[in-house]
């Protein structure tokens, strides 16, 4: 059970770190 919630979170980190990353590029463009 604590596998999968590692799992989990690692998925939610790299979600919320690309949409970091894609609202960081759109500000430098603006």
């Amino acid at each position: 059970m604590e596998g999968m919630g590692i799992l989990q979170n690692i998925q939610k980190n790299k979600i919320v770190f690309s949409l970091r990353l894609y609202y960081n590029k759109t500000d430098n463009f603006i």
